[in-house]
């Protein structure tokens, strides 16, 4: 259908078109593969790279965060929902350790999907992961998500230099969110520890704000750019 469309609206009829598949699977060493095997033996014109989803690159990045630093236990946590954001990020996440080596891969002391309406659940989370580690990879899809867990990690004495919260994002809006707000990021959004819904009528976002100086972002913004004093990772 494509080559039809081509030709309809190009003069491409003397033309002569031959295609070639490869499946890559999203596998960073299968594309090489592919792309030598096109560009060196078969003398394709044109190879067009795989749209793999951004998620199967951020857990790659992750691993490289946490194995720069050396991080040997870590605990998950993330919210799901139907869109399946964070449940595919963290399928990413897992693929990345369980396919590195033993001497780069954490141990995962916790893994849990967390509920922002179950208090009850969301506290013994955290109290765990208290007791068995002190860096924490989250996934949150909301941005009044992402504000409540820092709150509470600030209410449950976590926000402090032996934590550390590795925040998995490719939405390349980085600490912000879409809105108006009091403050605006460098990258032109409001931050998300700003309450936009309610006015900040808990009076937390002084809070959020603090406690969001313990996470480190992995993005898909660009390698090395810095965002409001915050380090950024990238998965290109």
């Amino acid at each position: 259908m494509a080559l039809d469309k081509l030709k309809v609206d190009y003069d491409f009829n003397d033309f002569d078109f031959r295609f070639s598949i490869g499946y890559s699977d999203c596998d960073l060493a299968k594309t090489l593969g592919l792309g030598i095997e096109y560009m060196l033996r078969q003398n394709a014109d044109v190879v067009i790279e795989p749209s793999c989803p951004e998620e199967y690159r951020i857990g790659a990045c992750a691993l490289q965060v946490v194995s720069q630093f050396t991080w040997d236990i870590i605990s998950i946590i993330y919210t799901t929902n139907e869109v399946r954001f964070c449940d595919d990020m963290i399928d990413s996440l897992m693929d990345s350790f369980n396919g590195a080596s033993a001497s780069s891969t954490p141990r995962v002391a916790l893994k849990q999907i967390i509920d922002e309406d179950d208090n009850d659940s969301y506290t013994r989370t955290l109290q765990q992961i208290k007791a068995r580690s002190r860096v924490v990879i989250l996934c949150m899809d909301l941005a009044t998500d992402r504000r409540g867990f820092l709150i509470r990690a600030n209410r449950m004495g976590m926000t402090n230099s032996e934590y550390v919260f590795l925040m998995l994002n490719i939405r390349s809006t980085g600490f912000g969110r879409a809105g108006a707000g009091k403050e605006i990021l460098a990258n032109g959004f409001m931050p998300f520890w700003e309450d936009s819904v309610n006015g900040n009528i808990d009076g937390m976002d002084s809070v959020a704000n603090s406690a969001a100086k313990y996470m480190i972002l992995v993005s898909d913004l660009q390698i090395g750019k810095i965002v409001d004093d915050f380090l950024l990772c990238s998965s290109t």
